[in-house]
């Protein structure tokens, strides 16, 4: 049971408990009462967040299937034993992961708070477009693809005056990859969990934006299909999170086969880039495939687990046998190397 952090999240989410509630209840003819009720119970006993209870659609599963999933507070647990707070700082500010990463990151950033405006002016005037970010942005929020103006100092005024500290050159998906969204960057979230002598895939999707956006983030209302493993093939349709489906959002686009190019290349750098931040071991990454390979965009010492999961029936089963396995073989070499 996690009666700590369920009670905490009822005291800070019940705004989000009532709403999530009325939605649910709307869609399958229940009381709000009983489904916050039942929320609430999951909560308690899996490990569910309220958002999360509603995107697994554990409202429809028996509990010996809901045992399957890994929920937030079960990972946030997890995430304090295999990825120490004190360890975590390089994932929180994107400045610093692009600069710890520069061999995959495959793009040259601006730090504004360390760059005068003739140096911005030289970066941005051979550019059509660049990316302004927050380094501490997540969810695709904070982000902005803007195009250069033909007169560089508007455009270098315009990023001194608006809430970013952070530009960044502006990549491409390659054709296969673009084909499914042209508007935004396709990436693939792949999560891992490595030691020293081990490096473990548990699970990865392909995410691609709502028609016309420039963002592929689920929360954003994009939609991910998940990869197999081991060939780097699409094996389920596109889902959309129902609570945050919009115009244009692709859930039911069906693409099973597609081969997802440079697979073996995006694992092979995955690896060698996990060897940079040896004290973190479960990191979920965010990679786009551009004409010319695999690079990464960012990492994310903790996630959400949805877009790892959502694309299951009632009755399959979650990843977390799979993510309880890689875990066990984690702490298997750690106690050989101590």
């Amino acid at each position: 049971m996690y009666i700590k952090p369920a009670a905490h999240h009822f005291l800070e989410h019940q705004e989000e408990l009532r709403i999530m509630s009325r939605r649910v209840a709307k869609k399958n003819n229940l009381p709000a009462f009983v489904v916050a009720v039942k929320a609430v119970f999951n909560c308690l006993f899996f490990g569910t967040i309220y958002t999360e209870y509603e995107a697994l659609d554990f409202i429809h599963r028996k509990g010996s299937n809901k045992k399957t999933y890994v929920t937030v507070i079960w990972l946030l647990q997890t995430l304090r034993k295999y990825n120490p707070l004190d360890k975590r700082s390089v994932f929180h500010d994107k400045r610093e992961f692009n600069n710890r990463f520069e061999k995959y990151v495959g793009r040259s950033t601006i730090d504004l708070s360390e760059t005068a405006d003739s140096e911005l002016f030289e970066f941005l005037q051979d550019k059509d477009f660049v990316v302004l970010k927050k380094a501490d942005g997540c969810s695709g929020k904070q982000v902005e693809i803007y195009t250069v103006n033909e007169d560089v100092n508007k455009s270098v005024d315009y990023i001194r005056h608006h809430d970013y500290n952070m530009v960044e050159s502006y990549i491409q998906n390659c054709d296969e990859i673009k084909a499914f969204n042209p508007t935004s960057l396709n990436t693939l979230r792949i999560v891992t969990i490595h030691s020293n002598n081990v490096f473990n895939v548990v699970c990865a999707c392909l995410r691609i934006g709502a028609k016309g956006l420039d963002v592929d983030n689920v929360s954003r209302g994009g939609s991910a299909a998940s990869i197999d493993i081991n060939t780097g093939r699409i094996n389920s349709v596109f889902v959309t999170n129902a609570y945050r489906e919009i115009e244009g959002s692709q859930g039911g686009r069906n693409e099973i086969g597609f081969q997802i190019p440079y697979w073996t290349e995006t694992l092979d750098m995955l690896r060698n880039a996990s060897r940079l931040v040896p004290d973190i071991h479960i990191v979920g990454w965010d990679v786009a495939i551009t004409p010319n390979g695999p690079v990464i965009i960012e990492g994310n010492e903790s996630f959400h687990t949805d877009v790892m999961q959502f694309y299951y029936g009632p009755t399959e089963p979650g990843v977390k046998a799979r993510f309880v396995d890689c875990l066990g073989m984690i702490d298997e070499d750690m106690q050989k190397n101590n």
